[in-house]
């Protein structure tokens, strides 16, 4: 069967520093041309120009340059740099789940011959043939699939942020239950969900969410969800990552 044309729309609905450096050398005055050594460490010059004013070492040199700077503190360096990347990480999927990322517009269903037919479907499948993957439940026998399901579940069903997050693994960076909350409260009371999910390697899922608004808009959202075993998660099996795909 071919895929039907979702109805258009789509859901996680996603300095300058002024520091300045010691002068390299500093003028002493009554001091003739030459008299300090011109090849101290550090001297611009190898001799001092004619009528140049003489120069001294002040002793000042950035820590870039100083011997085995960068070699003592790579370690704190790479940390640094390590600890920037999951903290990017983490923001960004926060702000994916409170805002639900951009979805693909909005549209009546007075001009939309699928949303109407939606209408008179059932409310667990009605976006069937929208998009490739198959309809699931928080009871699918695929744990990684029931896991996403009971998440998408408590979004837009029980309208809970913690139950939502009881799908998640603890240490995993998506956002917390609060965060999780406040998106919940942007989406309309009423608000009705389908979940195509595909499973795309081994714990991976491409996932497309459809919703339905009480105005009769229609979003769609486009995510990859990542699962892994998890004992503690109602489904034994637990959401490690929600990021946005491309694509149609």
């Amino acid at each position: 069967m071919g895929t039907r044309q979702p109805p258009p729309g789509g859901r996680f609905g996603e300095s300058s520093s002024d520091q300045r450096r010691p002068p390299p050398w500093v003028p002493i005055a009554g001091t003739k041309p030459g008299a300090s050594d011109p090849g101290a460490p550090g001297a611009w010059f190898d001799k001092p120009q004619d009528g140049a004013p003489p120069v001294i070492d002040t002793g000042w040199v950035p820590p870039q340059s100083q011997p085995g700077w960068l070699r003592r503190h790579r370690f704190d360096v790479a940390l640094a740099a390590a600890v920037a990347v999951v903290v990017a990480g983490g923001a960004a999927t926060a702000l994916l789940l409170a805002d639900r990322g951009s979805s693909d517009g909005t549209v009546s269903p007075a001009t939309s011959p699928a949303a109407a037919e939606a209408d008179d479907a059932d409310e667990e499948t009605w976006c069937a043939g929208f998009a490739d993957g198959e309809v699931v439940t928080p009871d699918s026998s695929d744990r990684g699939a029931a896991a996403i399901a009971g998440f998408e579940d408590a979004y837009y069903v029980a309208r809970d942020g913690v139950r939502a997050r009881s799908y998640v693994a603890p240490n995993a960076l998506v956002a917390s239950a609060e965060q999780i909350g406040q998106g919940i409260s942007q989406i309309p009371v009423g608000t009705t969900h389908c979940l195509l999910v595909k499973r795309i390697g081994e714990g991976r899922y491409a996932v497309d969410v459809f919703d339905r608004r009480p105005d009769n808009s229609a979003n769609h959202y486009r995510h990859t969800f990542t699962t892994a075993a998890d004992p503690g998660s109602p489904t034994g099996s637990a959401i490690t990552s929600i990021t946005l795909r491309e694509g149609k």
